[in-house]
């Protein structure tokens, strides 16, 4: 008897492509507007900055499509994350949860897997952002667990309540999600701003006041 060969699911970079152009085109602006607004006077500052914060999302972006799998083989799950691997007995996984994401309603509704332990922990939790929902049908298939579908329009509260080891305090508290993403890209930008500044004053590019 032979052992069962090795499954391995991956997230869609074309899944993810359209939804985040759909997002850029209100996002974009606002982001390109703050940039140059940061860096004014200096256009070349902003130029810089916008290249560093692409540079750095598409570093994230390649390291994200280019590590994360989920891996099924006999009773064990596999899964590697963008810095991190774990592994899961099938039979851990008490429950499989999909929470569908925000949208327009269609015959198929994006939605987040979340694998959720006998103790209503959270294990691990795939996006629907990044994931055809039909890989994650094939992985929900490969786990075994009940399967629950989170009713469209259930508040965030509500859904933490009902079924508890899936969505956490970003859900229930966007607001606070969006102050802490805010403090992030201000620091962030702060550091872009320092360090093309300093690139500019190596380069001779920008000239510092003389003395007296």
């Amino acid at each position: 008897m032979t052992d069962a060969p090795t499954r391995t699911f991956l997230p869609s970079w074309s899944v993810f492509h359209r939804r985040l152009l759909g997002r850029m085109l209100i996002v974009g602006p606002v982001l390109i507007l703050v940039i140059f607004v940061l860096s004014w006077p200096s256009l070349g500052l902003g130029l810089l900055m916008l290249g560093a914060t692409l540079t750095i999302g598409g570093v994230a972006l390649a390291i994200y499509f280019g590590r994360v799998r989920v891996d099924a083989e006999g009773d064990t799950l596999r899964v590697r994350g963008p810095f991190l691997t774990r592994s899961w007995i099938r039979h851990d996984i008490a429950a499989v949860v999909f929470v569908p994401l925000p949208g327009p309603p269609g015959p198929v509704r994006p939605a987040t897997l979340y694998a959720v332990s006998r103790l209503n922990e959270r294990l691990f939790w795939l996006s629907g952002t990044f994931w055809e929902r039909e890989a994650l049908d094939e992985v929900s298939a490969a786990i075994g667990a009940p399967v629950h579908e989170v009713p469209p329009g259930l508040p965030a509260r509500e859904i933490q309540e009902r079924y508890p080891g899936t969505v956490g305090w970003t859900s229930v508290r966007p607001w606070l999600l969006a102050l802490v993403l805010a403090a992030s890209a201000g620091v962030a930008m702060f550091l872009v701003l320092v360090i093309t500044t300093l690139v500019l004053i190596a380069t001779g590019e920008l000239q510092l006041p003389a003395a007296g």
